[in-house]
This record gives structure tokens, C-alpha cells and sequence, in this order.
């Protein structure tokens, strides 16, 4: 079925199959290139989630430990189980905690009905305070362990548990929003490669066309021979391999001619002698199917030169496919960092509310557990617990404790003690009695500042705060960037890497697409040079293609017509000899 269509039409079914082949095939490849780097930017964010959590978990559980010290000394558990209470139902991502001592036995619980009871190991916890134990209860809670220490001997831990429905909220978000990346991403390849090919087709008709004309034009030339068209003349086309057909074509028409013209002078000669002896007149002359003017047309072909047509059908293949494979590819590529792009802003907006929930979330804890040391004025055990903030977490830079009127009593940096503040946002939370937060520059770089109210016997006592650096922020997102950096250079060498694969196919397939399209041409020529040797008897078949049928059909009909006449002078020219004898 191939061989009956047009040679237009199969150098452009050859073209589209080819740039179908290696669109698809770039789509697809740089498809599983976006999918793992994106894929690998949301596991980042994942972690970094998880992160968040952990150290959210292990700071609660710090101070927990620092304030049970006291308590522990005291005997006062009923404020500890009020403190672990009320984190739990402020916090909705805390879902317990409690407080075991030495011998596993639980004194202190969010949930009343859990105290007294044993849980082996929960009294034990790494002595070295910079060893927080955070791990995974199941599948479904991050627990931070922190121990008690009285007189540098554990007397008990503090258990923290934050829920990890958060990480699985933000997995469960983060693979949606890769699903619907990857999926838009799909349909804008499909639609860009089809885009494409559509272009290309366009192209490639118009190609194909100016290519093959000069066949057509030599199998019209062809059939005004047959037409015994006296004004024929054979054009020799600037395509190469047409050039050398062409040639061929005219160098038959001069063997034809010539053999005629010779059969035809010894017709004469035969027929002059038989009139000479008397014999009966010859019948009118047979006319020649070979026109006389085709002789000085034939003998006027040059050597076919210019641009082999396999060079311009490679030219041609090659040129479309890398050019729809590098427009493909570019922005393929550019989309790719497009959606990294994204992926790092919803990183940063993800790292910011985290760093925000927990600060609140910490402070909050820290104003509760220095409540009752507040209320007695224990000033030594306000300033532990805010440098055992700062020393726990390096993301916490300030911690100070005002009063109602805004003195600062309590500060991370001694020399600020005493001075007076007036910030709204303190008052704020005084009067709202909830967390309150604003943004500040320290030393040229941004911190959040959280605050909230320390109440005592149910009135507000004075306010803490905590300033939570961006560096971390800041530094986590020039490491995601340098990360993505190398994703970007990785899938652009991959992309590279598939790049060459494809174009290294193509040329292959453009090379074997092209030795069938333009090889029929080569035997079509070595058949009219052995035609144009004398083997009569020989009869072209090239069916590669419709135009290439017609024209082996059409000089089958020539060289089939020329020996029917040669054959007619002949037997004329015996006629003849034989009349001589007979005289």
C-alpha cells in the first residue's frame, strides 16, 4: 500500500512519522525527568515539615522538664497537670503530654485518667540535656522526650506528643498539587508537540512538493515522447539524482534515435536498389516515434550537479526534528524551573508558618510554666528558662519578660533589663489574653517576635516573648535552592543526554527513510543504462512509489514502441532485399 502513494506523500508521511516519533518520545522523557524533580522537591518540603514538628515537640518538652524541676522540688504536680492541659487544648497539634519519674510511673498527664498508671521506659531519658529523643509513636504522633534533672540526677521525662496529621495533610497536598503539575504539564506537552507537528507538516508539504516536481516533470516528458511531441525537450533539474535520470533519460532518447535513423538509412538503400531492378515502389514511410529535434536535446545534456536529494530529504528531516525537539525541549525546560520556582515560594510560605506556629506554640508553654515562679517572683528561674530556650533552640535569638507598664524584668541580653517598652502588640495580648506577633529587624536581619500574656490567679501578670530568627528560614532556603540548582542541571544533562539519543535516532531513521525514498531512483538510472546499451528485452520495475510506477510504465511503453518500429523497418528493409533478389 505504501508504494501506491505519491513520493510527496510519503516523504511526508516519512517527515511527520519521524517528528511524531521524536516529539513523543522527548515528551515522555522529559515528563519522567519533571516528574522526579518535582517529585524530589516535595519530599524536601515533606521533611522540612517533619522538621518543623520535631523541633516544635522538642522545645515543648524543654521547658516542660525545666518547669517539673521546680514543681518535682515543690511537689506541686497539680500545676503541672494545669500546664500540660492547658498546652493540649490550645495547641490543636499537640495531642498529649505527661510526666514520668524514675520508676515509669506517670504523676502528671494532659489526660487525668492516665495518671498513676506505668509505662515502661517513659521515667528514663538521656541525661546530656542537648540529646532530646524525638521519634515516631506509630504512624500517627512525633513524641519529644526530655529529661527531669534534680541535683544532676534524672528524676523523671517529660513526653510531648505532636500529631503528625500535619505532615500527612501537607503529603496529601503536596502530592495533589504534583498531580495536577504533572497533569497540566502532560497537556501542554501533547498540545505543544502536536502544535509542532502541525507546523512541521505545513512545512514539510511544500518541501516534499518542490522536491518531487522535477520527477513529475520527467514523466510528463515521458508521455510528450509517446504523444510524439516534436517539440519535446528534457530539462536536466538541479536535484542530483533527478539530474542523472534526467540525463539517462535523454541519453535513451539518442540511442533510440540514432538505431532509427540507421535502420531507417539502410530502409533506403534496400528500397533505392529494389527501384534500380525494376522492383514495385516501397510503402509510404513508417513515421518516426523518436521526434529528430529530441536528438539535439538529448545531445545537450549536461552533467547533473547540485544538492543531492538525499542531502535535502536529510536536510529536510533533520532539521525539523531538532527544531521541534530543541523549541519542545525549551520550554519543557522552562516550565520545569517555572513549577521549581513555585515549589521553593510554597517552601518558604511553608517554612514561615511553621517558624510562626511554633513560635506561638513555645511561648505560649513558657508563659504557663513560668506562671507560678511569677507569681513568688522567682526571677532566677524566669531567667533559666528563657536562656534554656535560646540554648535549645538556635532558631530562638531573644527571650524577655515584661511587666503590665512594659519594664522589661527578664531579658536574654542582661543589658536590656529595665528598660520600658511600649509595643501594642504586648498590651494586645494582655488584653486579649492570647498569643499576639509582629515582625522586626535585628542587626539587619528580620526576626519574629512572639508574645504572650503571663497570667496569675486569673489577671494578667505581664507578657513573654521569644524573637525567632529568619537565618534559619533564610539558610534553608538558599540550601533548597542550591538543591534545586543541581535538579535543574541534572535534568537539563538528562534532557541533554535524551537530546542526542533522539537526534542520533533520527538521523538514522532520516538516513534509512532517505535511502528508500531517493534508492528507486539508482535503479531507475542503471536500468536506462543498460536499456541504452542494447538490452532491449529488459523492462523497469520500480514500484517504490505511484510516480516512479508511471514513469517505469511509460518507458517500458517507449522502449516497447521503438522496438515495434525497429522491428516494422526491418522487416521493410528484408521486403526489400528480397525483391532485389527476385529481379
Amino acid at each position: 500500500m505504501f508504494s501506491r502513494l505519491r513520493l510527496g506523500t510519503q516523504v511526508w508521511l516519512v517527515v511527520v512519522l519521524l517528528l511524531a516519533a521524536a516529539s513523543g518520545g522527548l515528551t515522555w522523557y522529559s515528563g519522567q525527568v519533571r516528574k522526579g524533580t518535582l517529585s524530589t522537591a516535595t519530599k524536601q518540603r515533606l521533611e522540612m515539615k517533619q522538621d518543623s514538628l520535631a523541633a516544635k515537640a522538642a522545645l515543648l518538652a524543654k521547658n516542660a522538664a525545666l518547669a517539673s524541676t521546680r514543681a518535682a522540688l515543690m511537689m506541686d504536680y497539680e500545676f503541672l497537670q494545669g500546664v500540660m492541659a492547658a498546652t493540649v487544648q490550645g495547641d490543636k497539634t499537640v495531642v498529649y503530654g505527661y510526666i514520668a519519674n524514675a520508676d515509669d510511673e506517670v504523676i502528671v498527664h494532659s489526660d487525668k485518667t492516665q495518671v498513676g498508671k506505668k509505662i515502661e521506659g517513659a521515667g528514663r531519658a538521656p541525661k546530656d540535656s542537648a540529646a532530646l529523643n524525638v521519634k515516631n509513636v506509630g504512624n500517627d504522633v512525633l513524641e519529644a522526650v526530655a529529661p527531669v534533672l534534680i541535683n544532676d540526677e534524672v528524676w523523671g521525662a517529660v513526653h510531648y506528643g505532636v500529631s503528625y496529621a500535619p505532615v500527612r495533610r501537607e503529603a496529601a497536598s503536596a502530592k495533589a498539587e504534583l498531580k495536577t503539575a504533572l497533569r497540566r504539564g502532560h497537556l501542554f506537552s501533547i498540545g505543544l508537540a502536536l502544535g509542532l507537528l502541525l507546523l512541521c507538516m505545513l512545512a514539510t508539504v511544500a518541501a516534499a512538493e518542490r522536491l518531487v516536481r522535477p520527477l513529475r516533470t520527467l514523466e510528463g516528458t515521458v508521455q510528450r515522447v509517446l504523444a510524439k511531441n516534436a517539440d519535446v525537450k528534457v530539462e536536466v533539474p538541479a536535484v542530483r539524482e533527478l539530474g542523472q535520470l534526467a540525463n539517462g533519460f535523454n541519453v535513451l532518447l539518442s540511442r533510440l534515435h540514432e538505431r532509427e535513423q540507421r535502420l531507417r538509412a539502410e530502409l533506403l538503400q534496400a528500397e533505392l536498389a529494389a527501384q534500380a531492378k525494376g522492383a514495385a515502389p516501397a510503402d509510404a514511410g513508417t513515421p518516426s516515434i523518436i521526434a529528430a529535434t529530441a536528438t539535439s536535446a538529448a545531445s545537450a545534456a549536461l552533467p547533473a550537479s547540485g544538492r543531492s536529494l538525499r542531502t535535502q530529504l536529510l536536510a529536510l528531516m533533520l532539521g525539523l526534528t531538532v527544531a521541534s525537539v530543541l523549541v519542545l525541549g525549551g520550554l519543557l525546560f522552562y516550565r520545569l524551573h517555572r513549577d521549581l520556582n513555585r515549589s521553593l515560594a510554597k517552601m518558604s510560605e511553608q517554612i514561615r508558618a511553621d517558624l510562626a506556629d511554633k513560635g506561638v506554640a513555645v511561648t505560649r508553654n513558657a508563659a504557663l510554666a513560668v506562671s507560678q515562679a511569677a507569681e513568688v517572683k522567682e526571677f532566677f528561674f524566669l531567667v533559666q528558662l528563657v536562656q534554656s530556650t535560646l540554648t535549645a533552640d538556635s532558631e530562638i535569638v531573644t527571650g524577655f519578660i515584661e511587666d503590665p507598664q512594659g519594664r522589661v524584668l527578664v531579658h536574654s541580653d542582661p543589658q536590656k533589663a529595665g528598660v520600658t517598652n511600649t509595643v501594642p502588640e504586648h498590651s494586645r495580648a494582655m488584653q486579649q489574653r492570647k498569643p499576639e506577633s509582629r515582625t522586626l529587624t535585628q542587626d539587619g536581619a528580620p526576626v519574629l517576635e512572639v508574645t504572650a500574656p503571663i497570667e496569675v490567679g486569673g489577671s494578667a501578670w505581664g507578657t513573654l516573648s521569644f524573637g525567632l530568627s529568619h537565618e534559619r528560614l533564610e539558610k534553608t532556603l538558599a540550601e533548597v535552592k542550591t538543591t534545586q540548582a543541581a535538579l535543574v542541571e541534572k535534568a537539563l544533562s538528562a534532557t541533554a543526554v535524551g537530546f542526542a539519543v533522539l537526534v542520533l535516532v533520527a538521523a538514522l531513521a532520516a538516513w534509512l527513510a532517505s535511502r528508500f525514498i531517493v534508492g528507486p531512483l539508482g535503479r531507475l538510472r542503471r536500468d536506462l543504462d543498460k536499456i541504452c546499451a542494447g538490452d532491449r528485452k529488459l523492462r523497469v520495475q520500480i514500484h517504490s512509489c505511484r510516480e516512479f510506477t508511471t514513469l517505469s510504465m511509460s518507458i517500458n511503453e517507449l522502449t516497447a514502441s521503438a522496438a515495434e518500429r525497429d522491428q516494422q523497418i526491418a522487416q521493410r528493409i528484408e521486403q526489400a532485399k528480397r525483391q532485389v533478389a527476385g529481379a
